[in-house]
């Protein structure tokens, strides 16, 4: 039910909703084994390329194995941030280095020295494309020493009719041809072949590099690449955010700066005049276009994000004020959020964003971040829209759960419905401690704040928390923690 695109949200929501503490611990393992099982079948097959880099935005076929030749920065921001959560829940280090591969790509394929990321690319000529990345046993055999093709051959499964079964192309239109998905590992080829791990890796990667070449020479030379660079907000959002989670999986300041100037570069250049969010900025010959719907969702999530690493306190204000801004002009005579301002609609009915068709619904991701801030500020209207929206999402994730998994995940946060107040100096090791532990992704539905000057002033802090954290939960005290295991103890339901 979940479409022809990678399914970065619901590796998302498996890792997420596993982790939290608050599942069922029968439902948490199954959700590992789909988490485990995927992340392999997608690592394994096609739809991951191991020459350019990256990995394909959808695919051709029933499976994995028939990419649509296009790329885009969100599919690669996207499952860094589901790699990044499942390192954590399966424990393999292999899913973390897989995230940070695709963080790079977006820096080499997208970011332009202007901190911020394009969207796409794709082969516009089929025939280029099919001849670049799909492959006969002859032609891979013609380009590559014997040592080098005997190792790939292992490697990508490659045969003389190809490597595409019948329920995969079934039409036979890439009959005698082959794909490059990695079906083996470097120790699987070397048990085949009788070498080393260490010789079959540098063969491997030499090999690679060959075809890549040729692949460059037939694409460059056909002038068939387009790259779509257009700064768009959303787009942006999910960048920042991978970053931000990268930095609290990886403790590596380095994400949090590159995180940090993704968001100056959205608030300096994605405001208009009147200080609302645009979905594009001007340019020459180019109007600016305002935000829509899924850009004031995901860039909410991404200050949360972000938030939970630096703590600071301008992003909570700057989420405060997106999400008023959001309700004013998105809420519809119906109460309802439309997808465009009203003076921005092409259509004259509204369009409303519930459920996940090419990326996360407007709907289902903005209920997260809404649902923190009717936390932090007891807000009764941002309530009652949270209210509303969950009345209409629950029953249609009940029946198609596949198309809500964002909603799914947002609504860790009001069945968690904790809140973690921190006091405090960051950098002492006593406070750090504290912050550390709420990184987790175990922690994810926790909403986490650090009482500190320039917060918002509609949020309802306490009056006396002492140095450490005071935790609420469902709106009543649940008792202050001064130790990163008295704050887990107050955290795990089974252990308070």
């Amino acid at each position: 039910g979940g479409g022809g695109l990678v399914p970065a949200s619901l590796l998302r929501f498996a890792g997420e909703t596993g982790l939290s503490p608050i599942m069922d611990e029968q439902v948490a393992e199954s959700l590992k084994e789909l988490v485990s099982g995927l992340s392999s079948t997608l690592q394994r097959s096609a739809i991951r390329d191991p020459l350019d880099g990256g990995f394909f935005a959808a695919r051709h076929s029933s499976g994995w194995e028939i990419p649509q030749l296009m790329k885009t920065s969100s599919t690669q921001s996207l499952l860094a941030g589901g790699f990044a959560v499942n390192s954590q829940l399966t424990g393999n280090p292999e899913l973390l280095e897989l995230a940070k591969d695709c963080l790079d790509f977006v820096e080499q394929q997208f970011v332009e020295g202007d901190n911020s990321t394009g969207s796409f690319s794709g082969i516009v000529d089929s025939k280029v494309g099919d001849r670049a990345y799909f492959w006969s046993q002859e032609k891979v055999q013609e380009l590559l020493p014997e040592a080098e093709y005997e190792v790939v051959r292992e490697a990508f499964g490659l045969s003389s009719l190809g490597n595409l079964p019948m329920e995969v192309d079934p039409r036979r239109d890439y009959f005698r041809k082959n794909t490059l998905g990695e079906k083996k590992t470097p120790s699987q080829i070397a048990a085949a072949t009788g070498q080393s791990a260490e010789d079959v890796t540098k063969l491997y990667d030499a090999a690679c590099l060959r075809l890549l070449t040729h692949r460059k020479e037939l694409v460059e030379r056909s002038n068939s690449v387009f790259t779509e660079q257009t700064r768009i907000t959303s787009i942006n959002a999910h960048y920042l955010m991978a970053l931000a989670e990268m930095a609290g999986v990886t403790g590596d300041s380095s994400y949090t700066t590159r995180a940090q100037a993704v968001l100056n570069h959205i608030l300096t250049r994605h405001i208009s005049e009147d200080g609302r969010l645009l979905r594009i900025a001007a340019a020459e010959g180019r109007r600016s276009v305002a935000a829509r719907g899924e850009d004031y969702s995901t860039m909410l999530v991404a200050l949360f994000a972000l938030y939970r690493v630096d703590l600071d306190p301008k992003h909570m204000a700057v989420a405060q004020s997106l999400m008023e801004e959001a309700m004013e002009v998105l809420l519809d005579d119906n109460g309802l959020l439309a997808e465009n301002p009203a003076d921005e609609r092409t259509t004259i009915l509204p369009i409303y964003s519930t459920s996940m068709i090419f990326g996360g619904s407007t709907w289902g991701t903005i209920y997260g971040p809404l649902e923190r801030i009717v936390q932090l500020s007891g807000s009764e209207s941002l309530g009652a829209a949270a209210l509303k929206l969950r009345a209409h999402l629950l029953p249609l994730a009940e029946r198609v759960p596949m198309i809500h998994t964002d909603f799914l995940v947002s609504a860790l946060v009001p069945l968690t419905d904790t809140v973690v107040y921190l006091t405090g100096e960051p950098g002492t090791p006593a406070f750090d401690d504290l912050h550390h532990l709420l990184l987790r992704h175990q922690y994810d539905g926790v909403t986490i704040l650090h009482v500190a000057p320039g917060l918002p002033s509609a949020f309802a802090l306490p009056q006396d928390t002492g140095v450490g954290a005071s935790v609420r939960i469902a709106g009543q005290d649940a008792g202050k923690a001064s130790t990163a295991a008295e704050l887990e103890r107050l955290l795990v339901p089974s252990a308070r």
